[in-house]
């Protein structure tokens, strides 16, 4: 798995996780929802601002968007 699909899944689950839609993380994150789904989809790639707002947005660290989650469970 890249690093691509490693954020697009981790920000699905975790956006889930915080019972957030699309709209309402966008909001929260000042992004679009096409660019939500966008990155949730793996189509695009974002900068490390966007990172940054998206974790804030979600509460939680950067670096957890982009580990992979089977590296994870290796750290446990």
């Amino acid at each position: 798995m890249n690093v691509r699909d490693t954020l697009a899944q981790n920000l699905r689950k975790h956006r889930l996780s915080a019972k957030l839609t699309q709209e309402q993380l966008a909001w929260k994150a000042e992004l679009t929802p096409d660019f939500i789904g966008r990155i949730e989809r793996a189509e695009r790639t974002i900068s490390v601002d966007n990172l940054e707002k998206l974790a804030k947005a979600l509460k939680i660290p950067p670096h957890l968007l982009l580990i992979p989650e089977s590296y994870r469970e290796n750290l446990k």
